[in-house]
C-alpha cells in the first residue's frame, strides 16, 4: 500500500494518497514516511509537520527516513523554526545521529531561508564527513540567493 500512496502522490493526486493511507489499518513507518514525504513534494509542509507529530503521539518511532521526509518538507514550505527544531529533536529526544542527508536538508532549509551564514556554520560543525548534498546543498542556495540579491540591485 505504500508504494501505491507514493506513487499518486508523486503524481500529484494527494487526495487519493490520502484515501489509501487512511485506509490503512497498522501503519508502520513506511506507511507514515509516505504519507509526510506526499505531503513534503506536494508543497504542503505544514501539514507533513502534523502527520509526524500525530505519527509520535500514536506511538510510532521515527526512522532516520522519517526525518529526512519532514525535513525536506520543512525546506520545500519555508518552515525554518520547524526544520530547526525537528533536527535538533532527532538527537535529542529520538537518538538518532545525523546522516550527511540530514545535514543536507537541515543547510537547504537554511539557505533556502537566505540564512546562508548560519547554513555554512551547521557545515563547519558537523560531525563527519562533509560531501556533496551538504555542499550542493549551499551552492544551491547562494546561487538562489545571487538571484535574489540581482534582481533586487536591478530594480
Amino acid at each position: 500500500m505504500s508504494s501505491l500512496l507514493t506513487f499518486y502522490a508523486r503524481c500529484g493526486e494527494l487526495e487519493i494518497s490520502k484515501r489509501i493511507f487512511h485506509q490503512i489499518d497498522n501503519k508502520d513507518v513506511v506507511s507514515w514516511n509516505s504519507m509526510i514525504s506526499g505531503f513534503g513534494m506536494n508543497g504542503f509542509g505544514s501539514e507533513a509537520v502534523r502527520l509526524f507529530e500525530e505519527m509520535l503521539q500514536q506511538g510510532k518511532s521515527p526512522s532516520p527516513v522519517s526525518f529526512v521526509s519532514v525535513l525536506g518538507a520543512c525546506s520545500h514550505s519555508g518552515l525554518v523554526d520547524n526544520g530547526k527544531m525537528l533536527f535538533d529533536s532527532m538527537v535529542k529526544v529520538h537518538g538518532i545521529t545525523p546522516t550527511e542527508e540530514h545535514y543536507a536538508c537541515l543547510v537547504d532549509i537554511l539557505g533556502r531561508a537566505n540564512c546562508l551564514d548560519e547554513a555554512a556554520r551547521v557545515i563547519a560543525e558537523m560531525d563527519h564527513e562533509r560531501g556533496p548534498e551538504v555542499w550542493g546543498s549551499l551552492l544551491g542556495s547562494c546561487r538562489i540567493s545571487q538571484q535574489r540579491r540581482t534582481s533586487r540591485d536591478s530594480k
